[in-house]
């Protein structure tokens, strides 16, 4: 029960990174083309940063520095 437990987790996580870096991308390519507003710039940086601290906790966890 805990390895099935543990494989969804797995397969969330993998849900919402995908979903986040295709939100990112939508997010940039809508910049290219006209002014995001407020929220849409919030929401920008908010993913970039976490992508950036999920690869770095992802690293450090599997490599235990």
């Amino acid at each position: 029960m805990i390895t099935l437990l543990e494989n969804i987790k797995t397969a969330a996580t993998i849900l919402l990174l995908l979903c986040t870096l295709i939100y990112y991308r939508s997010l940039r390519k809508k910049r290219k083309i006209q002014s995001l507003t407020t929220l849409e710039k919030a929401m920008y940086i908010l993913t970039s940063i976490s992508m950036v601290l999920y690869v770095y906790s992802y690293f450090a966890l599997y490599f235990g520095t």
